[in-house]
């Protein structure tokens, strides 16, 4: 975290007065207001986050700067500064990245002492900082071994410590970044990265491939770092059984030319053992493919993975059977799918990060598809023993949403026939609406009183009819079994203001409510464990007979895969295996918010998904998030005390939101 211009004026201006000053001093002195200088100081004070310095303020008298120690306020000079000369860290997540990176060039004991020494901050700062550290080197299974009166090192292998100091620096250059700096060519000590730089681009045109940007860049600091352990004689050692299964991979030629350009470019010996390494990082890196290129054909994929392609083949027919959501026809899902869970499996196996920008947004703003991935990897983890993570996760999601997006433009509105007259008349009316209405699907042509037995148990949008009569819910167009010119006009109106996917909240507040009664809203519950809440709502589910046995395990096996938490206090569990009889969707809101794996959370949504009802559940999934992922919403909706009053907010917020 780095101080803006105007902190680094105000810390200065307080650093070089050894008297309080007014705020509104301050703020003549920056050519901004009272109200801003209160905001900077707030911004100063949370980055700081430290006892050693803050900026103190007291009413009436004024502001003043707080800084313990004298070799704190020497090493803080500094820090303000805007000379471009080395500085000591000073702010938490900038020590917490150096003492990683002091420990991983290190490699030997170093005292707190000595740590806190060169940061100008106290031991117990040190201690503090280094719990976080410890869980850093958790996500890399790496730890952190103390010894008393000797200091800590980290205990890993190479491979596990290039990978720490690879994401390190990954850290210190802004992730958003999707060029090759200057700071990062800067980055590492005594390794020129344009020469690595100029290897790639050479290889990547040699062997007609284009790596990604993110990859182009990671690819670039391992090699970097290779290189720079290479030449300090720290050198990743592999078994022979590894060595001999990485040629077998077509990545291994690519990596043996690179290696053999680096190795005159530095004048450094890369042996069997760091080919294989590159090898592994090529396989990991996302390669930029033009996924509507011919040559991309079924025999083309089976030559690169014929596992993974069958695989893929299961998993994404298994997804349409259980949700619904007919992935299986997406020629372009499966091969976007393909080309990015290939390397995806390699950088699991391997803890090679892959850092997703948008990660949290996904999350919470396409909830829908981030449920659909989820469900993907679960069967992606079983096969290949890996555990996915959310970036990866997130960007599967991604893929899943670009294909919705484009079924958005293929689904007809799905339409019921009734006639009343016999075979002839319906099949006379059938072939008019094929004819006249090409973006209608006609799902079933019946008789009026076979009609009534059967409706509520079919997926369809509107109904068209010879028969004169009315159906809850639904819109029925009383149609001339010969289909005149005002009957088509009708039915142009009807699909024109209703179409499959709408586009605004009011549309789908029927629905909504249609799933979601009295009976299933729970409001202060007291319950204070994510185990018991979603134990009560499916108990009180299956009293309501929407779903049967075997759904809570469901759901809890759906949770302990990945939180459903979303942020903003809210989760929303669900399952796509099954065991629900009726679609339904349950919300509790808890007297106090409560841990939610990582998350905090106060308000639970609980989704039943049928699978005939996927077309209106996309919509609800999607609509009900939009409401409830904006804060404001859901602390106006966790203050309810009773079930009316909740529901008839949650329609005004519905109806606020379609405005």
């Amino acid at each position: 975290m780095e101080f803006t211009s105007r902190e680094k004026k105000i810390l200065n201006t307080l650093y070089s007065k050894s008297r309080k000053i007014v705020i509104a001093d301050l703020a003549n002195i920056c050519g901004v207001t009272t109200r801003t200088i209160k905001k900077d100081i707030e911004s100063i004070n949370y980055k700081l986050d430290v006892n050693d310095a803050k900026i103190a303020t007291k009413s009436g008298v004024g502001v003043w700067l707080e800084i313990s120690t004298d070799d704190m306020k020497q090493n803080f000079k500094r820090h303000i500064s805007d000379n471009k000369e080395f500085k000591n860290p000073i702010l938490p997540d900038e020590r917490y990245v150096w003492i990683i990176n002091k420990l991983v060039e290190t490699n030997e004991l170093i005292s707190f002492s000595e740590m806190a020494e060169e940061l100008y901050v106290s031991k117990s700062t040190i201690v503090n900082d280094l719990i976080k550290v410890e869980e850093f080197l958790n996500e890399f299974k790496a730890t952190l071994s103390k010894q008393k009166k000797h200091g800590t090192k980290i205990i890993a292998d190479e491979k596990t410590l290039r990978l720490l100091k690879a994401n390190i620096y990954k850290k210190i250059i802004d992730k958003h970044q999707s060029v090759i700096t200057e700071d990062l060519i800067n980055l590492i000590k005594g390794v020129n990265l344009e020469l690595i730089k100029d290897v790639l681009v050479k290889n990547e045109e040699e062997n007609n491939f284009i790596l990604s940007d993110i990859s182009f860049k990671g690819l670039l600091i391992h090699i970097g770092i290779s290189i720079n352990r290479i030449k300090q004689d720290k050198n990743v050692r592999m078994v022979k059984e590894d060595i001999t299964l990485l040629k077998k991979q077509s990545e291994w030629n690519i990596a043996k030319n690179i290696a053999k350009d680096l190795s005159e470019a530095f004048q450094v010996s890369i042996d069997e053992c760091e080919i294989g390494y590159i090898t592994i990082h090529l396989a990991g890196a996302k390669i930029q493919n033009d996924i509507s290129d011919n040559r991309i054909n079924d025999s083309y994929l089976k030559d690169i993975d014929e596992e993974l392609y069958f695989n893929l083949k299961l998993i994404l027919d298994k997804i349409s059977l259980k949700t619904g959501f007919d992935f299986s026809k997406d020629r372009t899902l499966f091969v976007a799918l393909f080309l990015h869970i290939r390397p995806a499996i390699n950088r699991l196996k391997n803890n090679i990060r892959l850092d997703n920008p948008y990660k949290e947004e996904i999350k919470k703003e396409y909830s829908m598809e981030y449920a659909l991935a989820t469900f993907a990897c679960q069967d992606i983890q079983e096969i290949y023993d890996i555990q996915a993570n959310d970036d990866e996760i997130c960007y599967i999601a991604m893929h899943f949403g670009a294909s919705i997006e484009r079924s958005k433009d293929q689904i007809k509105t799905k339409a019921i026939l009734i006639c009343a007259s016999g075979l002839g008349t319906s099949q006379l009316l059938y072939t008019k609406v094929n004819k006249e209405f090409p973006s209608i699907e006609v799902v079933k042509v019946m008789g009026y009183n076979q009609a009534l037995g059967k409706l509520k148990d079919l997926s369809y949008d509107i109904i068209i009819s010879t028969v004169p009569f009315q159906y809850e819910g639904k819109e029925v167009i009383n149609v001339s079994p010969l289909l005149t010119r005002s009957d088509s006009e009708r039915i142009s109106n009807a699909i024109n203001t209703k179409p499959v996917y709408k586009n605004n909240f009011l549309s789908t507040s029927n629905v909504l409510f249609s799933y979601l009664n009295l009976n299933s809203i729970f409001l202060k519950i007291k319950e204070n464990s994510r185990d018991e809440i979603l134990k009560s709502m499916c108990m009180k589910l299956k009293e309501l007979g929407a779903v049967e046995d075997g759904y809570y395990e469901s759901v809890m096996k759906r949770e302990e895969f990945k939180s459903t938490a979303i942020g903003n206090l809210v989760a929303i569990p669900h399952s796509f295996d099954g065991y629900v009889n009726k679609s339904q969707i349950s919300i509790a809101t808890l007297k106090n918010p409560i841990s939610w794996g990582e998350d905090k959370v106060q308000m639970v949504c609980m989704i039943a998904l049928n699978v005939k009802d996927n077309k209106d559940f996309s919509e609800i999934f999607d609509n009900l998030e939009k409401i409830i992922s904006r804060k404001e919403n859901v602390k106006l909706l966790s203050k309810q005390e009773d079930k009316l009053g909740f529901i008839n907010l949650l329609n005004e917020l519905i109806e606020k939101q379609g405005e």
